[in-house]
């Protein structure tokens, strides 16, 4: 994986347009073998459910909150939970909790507004997606115009996409409406600079 800074960042997020498991380069973004168990590795590369013999069905990991955590140990965040083994069904409250020991979580009400590569979360509890902001345009007073970068995409959740949605200013509280018809509830954000230790 190449050195990655935030000026690097946005051309970066390009070349993963379109990747997917079981792709080497996706397992190696998402669960990096330095760091990753044999296991882990292994789930990632699930690009569809398994049946094992004893019945126990397999399903892939939803990237989309690994696609942050994996961005943001790229560009050089050294927060423990990184650089430790991923534990199964943290990915989000991970995100969260990097956030927070950085003084980067944004609650709904704080005022602050995402700017690039910000780190959103949408959706309600046990249905969350974290996706990168890329760019926001306003929408002509109708809310602002979002381009992001999303794991967790495809019909079993393992790629990465480009996406478009709208956070609408009829909505009487924050919404994600994105190019697939989604409508979440935006629930917060991270600011990737300042997990960095800037802004």
């Amino acid at each position: 994986m190449p050195d990655l800074t935030l000026d690097t960042l946005d051309d970066f997020l390009d070349t993963l347009n379109g990747l997917h498991a079981p792709d080497p380069r996706y397992v190696d973004l998402l669960m990096p073998r330095e760091v990753e168990t044999d296991a882990n590795r292994a789930a990632a590369r699930l690009a569809a459910p398994v049946t094992l013999p004893s019945g126990v069905v397999l399903k892939p990991c939803s990237s989309c909150a690994l696609l942050v955590r994996a961005v943001w140990r790229l560009l050089g965040c050294a927060h423990p939970i990184l650089a430790a083994p991923y534990r199964s069904g943290h990915a989000v409250s991970d995100v969260i909790e990097i956030a927070q020991a950085a003084g980067a979580w944004h609650e709904l009400d704080d005022g602050a507004t995402p700017g690039p590569f910000a780190a959103v979360l949408v959706g309600e509890v046990g249905h969350e997606h974290f996706y990168l902001v890329r760019t926001l345009d306003p929408t002509h007073g109708d809310g602002m115009r979002v381009a992001s970068t999303d794991g967790g995409q495809g019909p079993h959740s393992c790629a990465i996409e480009a996406r478009t949605r709208t956070w609408p200013s009829w909505s009487d509280r924050w919404r994600d409406l994105n190019d697939l018809g989604c409508d979440r509830p935006v629930r917060g954000w991270a600011d990737t600079a300042k997990v960095l230790g800037g802004g």
